[in-house]
């Protein structure tokens, strides 16, 4: 069971539902829920910017394998969920990013604050979309 949910995906095959938050033993981090029981299993602990976003935002690889989210550096990280492993995609991100998988999972968008730019998961490279200039008000490509 779970306490607080922050945020909701559905697993990559459908048949379970990932959530950020608060387990019913405090925990907070990742979960895997059943919908068919309301069952939730602890993957991995929080790691949000201040140790409290309990995973706000997150994406799971089209395998089900891999984890993206911010870290608590403000990096963009790859966890991969059978070993723990991690990766550093990117770095510097101020404000927790909005993230978004490619439906064939070869790329990621990324929004954080004014940043829009999509990511190559196979070579690494950060295409920058655009960037808000804050002082004009405008989009610089």
């Amino acid at each position: 069971q779970m306490t607080e949910i922050r945020r909701l995906e559905w697993g990559h095959d459908g048949t379970y539902l990932l959530a950020g938050g608060i387990g019913a033993d405090g925990r907070k981090g990742l979960f895997r829920i059943d919908p068919a029981t309301g069952s939730a299993s602890f993957l991995m602990g929080p790691l949000g910017l201040d140790g409290s976003a309990y995973f706000n935002t997150f994406v799971v690889s089209n395998d089900g394998a891999t984890v993206y989210y911010q870290n608590g550096q403000g990096k963009l990280v790859a966890h991969t969920l059978a070993s723990g492993q991690e990766k550093v995609l990117y770095q510097d991100f101020q404000r927790v990013p909005n993230l978004r998988l490619s439906r064939d999972g070869s790329r990621l968008a990324v929004r954080s604050g004014g940043f829009l730019g999509v990511l190559n998961l196979a070579s690494g490279e950060m295409k920058q979309l655009y960037l808000r200039d804050f002082a004009t008000d405008n989009n610089v490509m």
